[in-house]
C-alpha cells in the first residue's frame, strides 16, 4: 500500500509540473462548466470558489459511496480504479473550471483557496485525528489506526496542493492568471 501511496505521489507530481501540456491535450470546453461560467456568479472568487468547494465535497462524497458500496465484492483491484478514475475526474474538473474562470490573479487566488480549502479542512482533520490516537481498550495496538490517518493526511494533502496548483497557476492562453 505504501508503495502504491508513494507512486501516485510520484504520478499526481508529474502531473503539476506539466500541467501546460495536460492543458493543451485537453478539450478546453465542458458543457456544464461552460454553462456555469456565464452566470454572474461564476465571476465572483467568492461564489465560484464555493463552487468548487461543493464540486469537491460531491466528488470525495460520491467516491467513499462507491467505495462503501463494493467493499464486499470480491473483485481485485476495483477500489483502485475507482479511485484512479476520480482523480481523472477532479483533475478534469479543476482544469475546465480554471479555464472558464476570468478574473484577476488575486481574485483567482481567493477562488483557488475557497475551492481546495475542502481537501485542506479534510488533511487538517486527518492530522489531528493522526496526533490524537488512542487505544480503543487496554493493550490495544493503535499502529494500524495511525497509518491510516497518516494515508489519510498525505492523500488529503496531494488533493488540496493539485487543486490549488491547477485552479490557481494556470498557463492556459489568453487567461488572467
Amino acid at each position: 500500500m505504501t508503495f502504491l501511496l508513494l507512486t501516485g505521489l510520484i504520478i499526481i507530481s508529474l502531473v503539476i509540473m506539466n500541467r501546460s501540456k495536460l492543458y493543451q491535450a485537453v478539450p478546453y470546453k465542458f458543457k456544464i462548466i461552460e454553462s456555469v461560467s456565464t452566470k454572474e456568479w461564476f465571476k465572483n472568487p467568492w461564489l465560484s470558489g464555493l463552487f468548487l468547494f461543493l464540486i469537491n465535497a460531491l466528488y470525495f462524497g460520491l467516491t467513499g459511496l462507491l467505495l462503501l458500496l463494493i467493499i464486499n465484492l470480491m473483485i481485485p483491484y476495483l477500489h483502485l480504479i475507482i479511485m484512479l478514475v476520480a482523480v481523472i475526474i477532479s483533475i478534469l474538473t479543476w482544469m475546465a473550471i480554471s479555464q472558464a474562470w476570468e478574473g484577476k490573479k488575486s481574485d483567482r487566488l481567493i477562488m483557488s483557496l475557497v475551492g481546495s480549502s475542502f481537501y485542506g479542512a479534510l488533511a487538517f482533520f486527518c492530522l489531528w485525528g493522526f496526533l490524537h490516537v488512542e487505544p480503543a481498550y487496554p493493550g490495544d495496538d493503535t499502529f494500524m489506526r495511525a497509518v491510516g490517518w497518516m494515508m489519510g493526511l498525505i492523500v488529503a494533502g496531494t488533493a488540496f496542493i493539485t487543486c490549488f496548483s491547477f485552479t490557481t497557476f494556470s498557463k492556459q492562453k489568453g487567461m488572467n492568471a
